[in-house]
């Protein structure tokens, strides 16, 4: 009776108790303060942005774009992917999803791979036109804010152990027709006001740099 209330309007609440009903049905809540009146802008304007750049960049790359496209397209509330990204010449796509801040990390990375084996399943195992094993994989698209930043310097290993496709490899297929996408999960930034893509530079251990390099290849170009 709650809820319905709510829902109405009938009835007031605080922020924590509306942040504990959309985490109830698998929704994120975002609050925005901005100089506009909402009337002028969707409460999502910064989201769509990002979307919008993902979509515009990816055209150069021979990429067909989806927003906001459902993995389950035929149940009642299917979680859907911001931008999905298809290249029919080559059987690949790619789900990108766009955060312009995280509240819960490991929330966002279980959503995320949900989403990723929906569509797996749905679109099955394949080839492209041209014979090529089609393929499917998750590109994070992340505002370069101080905030957000700081927050993968400070959790660097688990954002390399989860994203570990090459940043520059995505950013290139993205626009180039003839790059394949990394095999690996990936994320790049945005600039904070969403205008230009931006690639990510992965935190390279010494121990992992001599391991994956050598150590007379690391002495002569350390990272």
């Amino acid at each position: 009776m709650t809820i319905s209330r709510l829902e109405r309007g009938v009835e007031s609440a605080p922020l924590a108790l509306w942040m504990a009903a959309s985490a109830g049905v698998g929704r994120r809540l975002a609050v925005y303060l901005e100089a506009t009146s909402s009337a002028e802008l969707p409460r999502d304007v910064e989201h769509l942005k990002r979307q919008r750049l993902v979509i515009e960049t990816a055209r150069s790359g021979g990429w067909k774009p989806g927003f906001e496209i459902p993995t389950e397209p035929f149940a009642t509330r299917s979680p859907s992917v911001d931008v999905v990204l298809t290249r029919p010449s080559t059987g690949e796509t790619v789900l990108v999803e766009v955060w312009d801040w995280l509240a819960d990390v490991g929330e966002a990375v279980r959503s995320s791979d949900a989403k990723l084996a929906s569509m797996r399943r749905r679109l099955g195992e394949g080839a492209g036109e041209m014979g090529e094993r089609s393929s499917v994989e998750t590109l994070w698209v992340l505002r370069g804010t101080r905030r957000n930043r700081e927050l993968v310097t400070a959790f660097a290993a688990i954002f390399e152990t989860r994203f570990p496709g090459s940043s520059a490899g995505w950013m290139r297929a993205l626009t180039d027709p003839t790059f394949p996408i990394p095999n690996q999960a990936g994320l790049v930034w945005t600039d904070v006001p969403g205008g230009r893509l931006i690639a990510r530079r992965h935190a390279v251990s010494v121990e992992h740099a001599i391991l994956r390099d050598g150590p007379a290849d690391y002495a002569k170009h350390p990272r």
